[in-house]
């Protein structure tokens, strides 16, 4: 039982003291923070001897199951936390400023807290709604059909419509093309382009498909890459190996150990040995075709056996277009 400085009485479990900030976690599983100095001095002592909850810092975030609600709710709380701590040191200041101008002879102006933004207008969600999710601003009859609508959720429906649009699909290729490094040419792989890749990234992104199935499919890509997309991604630069997987750690597992390549990681556990131990994983990454590759026989010897006959067809396509033109134009033409 939690008592504040007024008196009021709270049930609660201990989280944490953090700063001047104790978190508290009521009945209904909500984590409230407390400033410190809102409790009465003995709760104060008794939060400052109290060791945190095992789990305290899973109990302070958003489950990764999370609906957008709820996600939005925490994203809320921390904001709120934050206004509360940066309010207590601004009233701190206040008070000296305060102390220092009565010294002066000045009137000192009264403290105004810090309390959160307004919620947006809908001139103001329209716009942003549509900059986050199709990389653009409305245009003037797409603002106006918004603000005409009267329903209390037109704001949910528009962002519905939006994730189902090509501009999100474009949108979101745009983010992940410049965090993956995609291009048309793949480094190191010759004769071998792109495209697959990029059409396979657009398409998965079509199908909503889950970002931890996107990666698995890119790292374990098997095949050829006009034959599967995925490949793109080990292609890309394909005869760089230690900087593909340095890329790959940065990318997905949100770590810099690219010094690792020359030495031991000075302020993590990776080692030289680790990092080339993972790149071995993929040094045999490469597109290259054999004869297996080719059903109805090697096309480059095809094309050998071919040539002679091409040539001939294509002089004597010459020479009957020489003729026309001389009869047409009643001329000789010479080539």
């Amino acid at each position: 039982m939690w008592t504040d400085s007024q008196g009021r009485k709270v049930e609660a479990t201990f989280v944490k003291l953090d700063g001047d900030t104790v978190y508290i976690q009521l009945a209904n599983g909500t984590v409230f923070p407390l400033p410190l100095n809102k409790l009465a001095a003995e709760d104060q002592q008794i939060a400052k001897t109290l060791p945190p909850a095992e789990n305290a810092n899973a109990m302070m975030a958003v489950p990764t199951n999370a609906s957008a609600a709820q996600a939005a709710a925490k994203i809320d709380q921390l904001v709120e936390m934050g206004l509360q701590k940066g309010n207590i040191k601004m009233a701190e200041a206040h008070k000296k400023q305060a102390v220092e101008d009565m010294k002066a002879g000045k009137q000192a102006k009264p403290f105004q807290p810090v309390g959160p933004n307004p919620l947006m207008s809908d001139e103001q969600f329209v716009r942003r709604v549509y900059l986050d999710v199709a990389g653009r601003i409305p245009n003037y009859e797409e603002t106006m059909a918004f603000l005409k609508d009267n329903a209390a959720d037109k704001r949910a429906k528009l962002i519905d419509k939006l994730l189902e649009s090509d501009g999100f699909s474009s949108n979101m290729y745009n983010y992940l093309a410049e965090m993956l490094r995609i291009k048309d040419r793949l480094d190191g792989a010759d004769f071998v382009r792109g495209t697959p890749y990029i059409q396979w990234m657009k398409d998965e992104i079509k199908k909503n498909e889950g970002w931890d199935q996107i990666v698995y499919k890119m790292i374990t890509a098997d095949g050829k890459a006009w034959d599967n997309g995925a490949t793109g991604y080990l292609l890309r630069d394909s005869g760089m190996l230690l900087d593909n997987l340095a890329n790959t750690l940065t990318v997905f597992l949100g770590t810099d150990v690219s010094c690792a390549q020359c030495h031991d990681h000075p302020f993590s556990d990776w080692t030289q040995r680790q990092f080339y131990e993972m790149a071995a994983f993929f040094g045999a990454t490469s597109t290259q075709m054999g004869n297996k590759d080719f059903p109805n026989g090697n096309p480059t010897r095809k094309l050998i056996e071919d040539a002679p006959r091409s040539w001939r067809a294509m002089v004597w396509t010459r020479s009957a277009t020489a003729t026309c033109l001389a009869t047409c134009w009643g001329r000789t033409a010479t080539w």
